[in-house]
């Protein structure tokens, strides 16, 4: 994405780790006419992508049917339940419920909060009453980190409840 003033930011300035900057359309449409139309919150990423055009395309049995390809076929499916970016300074975490932006200014390290999917642009800023949930998100985001690092994501646990539903 490009920033188009959301955050205070017009452009590349400090490449801020916002919505406008790491969430993109995604659209998919099967040349067999098969799937159907669906706006979703569900969180994907590039790999999500992947898995689906090589599901679609048979490449083999090692590519089982996709999330991408469960959606767009109406079957059911797990729901993507995390994405992660990290630059220069800052990192983010996204769960179902919850979006946490980290960054390093001036030797401190500052935190915003905000409740997804309602605040879609990233507007309401909520650390202070966000209860649990910011240390959870640093924690789940540390934890996401070294099983990355580690090539081992298969590792990584199930999300708590509370990132995963703001609501129970």
């Amino acid at each position: 994405g490009y920033p188009l003033g959301e955050h205070r930011r017009l452009g590349w300035c400090d490449n801020a780790l916002y919505s406008e900057l790491l969430q993109t359309p995604l659209l998919v449409r099967y040349p067999d006419g098969a799937g159907r139309l669906e706006r979703t919150q569900e969180i994907f990423q590039p790999a999500d992508l992947f898995a689906g055009l090589a599901a679609f395309l048979k490449l083999g049995p090692g590519f089982p049917s996709s999330r991408l390809d469960c959606l767009a076929r109406g079957e059911e499916h797990r729901p993507g339940e995390i994405a992660c970016a990290a630059a220069p300074g800052q990192r983010a975490i996204r769960t179902p419920a919850w979006f946490l932006r980290e960054s390093n200014r001036d030797g401190a390290t500052w935190q915003e909060l905000f409740t997804k999917p309602d605040d879609r642009w990233e507007v309401n800023e909520i650390s202070s009453r966000g209860g649990d949930a910011p240390a959870l998100l640093v924690d789940t985001l540390a934890q996401f980190q070294a099983a990355a690092l580690a090539n081992n994501l298969a590792a990584f646990a199930p999300l708590p409840e509370l990132l995963r539903n703001i609501f129970r």
